[in-house]
Order: C-alpha cells, then sequence, then structure tokens
C-alpha cells in the first residue's frame, strides 16, 4: 500500500500501486509536490510532483 501526502494541507491519499495513490493525489492537487510512502516500508520516502 502507498500513502500519497500534501504536506500543506496534511491530505493522505492510498493506493495499492503509486500510480493509484498518484491518481488520487492529482485529482486534488493536479500542480503540487506530494510525498509518496510504502506502508510496509515508511524510511523509503519521496517526494514527486502529481503528474
Amino acid at each position: 500500500m502507498i500513502v500519497a501526502i500534501e504536506p500543506e494541507s496534511g491530505d493522505v491519499f492510498l493506493g495499492k500501486t503509486l500510480g493509484l495513490a498518484d491518481k488520487a493525489a492529482f485529482e486534488k492537487y493536479p500542480d503540487q509536490w506530494v510525498y509518496f510512502v510504502r506502508l510496509d516500508n515508511p524510511e523509503a520516502a519521496i517526494p514527486l510532483p502529481t503528474w
């Protein structure tokens, strides 16, 4: 499971894949950077723009 976090609002979006989490975040924040974290490995956080 992947969590996408929009840091300014604190909104979170869940997805079974990076693509699904990104799609959910993109619908609300199409031009923002979000952080993605794998729930089974929280040290693997990566910042990416929604696309």
